[in-house]
């Protein structure tokens, strides 16, 4: 027991991490230790969420199963910005992973309606960036919206919530609500990782919301000076953390959302 561990971490699931990897060397790992294992992620690896499974065989012959679930996306710097309209037009957002929200597995429901599956909701979202700007967009099939909400109350109706941290370790993350309200789209901040006023209009924001019967655009660019630090730049920060949600209602109470990344 005392001894250092050593093997090799066997990928089973996803398939492409199986073909791509096949497995990883686990070594010298000390009594009470702890190790990050890196290895590298398939260059066709999507947003979807993924069941990992995996097997380590330890050298004296043990083994031990190990499951879970991957939830990976990328921001590809770009070098032409997307027009903020609430349309996407062809080859805008072909850079990066398409985050894809659908199905039981992401979906949680404060209502006795139960969630319907694609049709009912489901979203696919992108991140690109330059100097400036982190762009976002989420592309929404829902089958009926509603949103007569405004301000601090948006996430009672149909609209998108999304999370942002530079610091891991950060108490309070930057958490922004997008909705296309009777007033029009915005964008309204509701907390700040580096103490800007909570709870108001974020005007520094382009946004674009345009809905038309099940579909609904959102797209938005969001200033870096809002993300990060003061005396960080996008060109020295090498990840951020980042989770969304997409909200449904379909013209009473809050039915639930759909989730990718939790935080």
């Amino acid at each position: 027991k005392d001894l250092p561990i050593n093997g090799e971490l066997v990928f089973s699931e996803p398939a492409r991490l199986k073909d791509n990897m096949g497995s990883v060397m686990v070594t010298n790992i000390g009594m009470g230790e702890t190790q990050n294992i890196r290895f590298n992620i398939p260059e066709n690896w999507n947003g979807e969420k993924n069941k990992l499974s995996a097997e380590l065989i330890l050298s004296n012959g043990e083994k031990y199963s190990i499951e879970g679930n991957i939830l990976y996306s990328t921001a590809a710097k770009i070098t032409a910005a997307p027009t903020i309209d609430g349309v996407i037009s062809p080859g805008e957002w072909d850079s990066g992973t398409v985050m894809i929200l659908s199905g039981e597995g992401m979906s949680d429901r404060v209502s006795d309606i139960k969630y319907g599956g694609p049709n009912d909701l489901s979203g696919k979202a992108k991140l690109t960036y330059d100097d400036e700007y982190l762009y976002f967009m989420c592309d929404v099939q829902d089958n009926v919206f509603s949103q007569k909400n405004d301000l601090t109350y948006i996430w009672k109706g149909d609209g998108i919530q999304f999370g942002f941290a530079y610091n891991p370790n950060a108490k309070t993350a930057t958490e922004v609500g997008l909705a296309l309200t009777p007033a029009g789209a915005i964008a309204y901040g509701y907390s700040s990782e580096h103490g800007y006023a909570a709870n108001q209009l974020l005007t520094d924001f382009k946004v674009a919301i345009v809905n038309s019967g099940e579909k609904t655009v959102y797209e938005t660019a969001i200033p870096w000076s809002y993300l990060l630090p003061e005396g960080v730049s996008v060109s020295n920060m090498k990840q951020f953390y980042f989770s969304m949600l997409i909200n449904d209602n379909d013209g009473g109470d809050r039915l639930g959302w759909l989730e990718y990344g939790s935080g």
